[in-house]
C-alpha cells in the first residue's frame, strides 16, 4: 500500500490552507464573471509563488517547484474545490 511521504503532505496541507484563504472571494468573483481586483490577483500569484504552488508542473531547471505527479494533484484536488 502506498501512501503520501511527508512533503507531499506539507504540500497538500499548503494547498489547503491557500484555497481557504481564497475561498471568502468566490461569490465576488462569481458576480463580476470570475474576474477580481488586479490588486487580488497579484497579491494571491505572489503568495502561490512563494508557497511554491504556482506552475507546479514545472521542473526545477526551468524555474518551477518541481512537484511531482503526485503533488501536482494534491494541489490540484485542494484549490479546484
Amino acid at each position: 500500500m502506498y501512501g503520501l511521504t511527508d512533503e507531499d503532505q506539507r504540500i497538500r496541507d499548503t494547498a489547503y490552507e491557500f484555497a481557504e484563504s481564497l475561498i471568502p472571494y468566490e461569490v465576488e468573483a462569481e458576480l463580476a464573471g470570475g474576474q477580481l481586483p488586479k490588486e487580488l490577483t497579484v497579491e494571491f500569484q505572489s503568495r502561490a509563488i512563494e508557497l511554491g504552488l504556482y506552475a507546479t508542473n514545472i521542473p526545477v531547471s526551468a524555474g518551477g517547484p518541481g512537484c511531482t505527479a503526485l503533488q501536482q494533484v494534491l494541489v490540484q484536488e485542494q484549490v479546484g474545490r
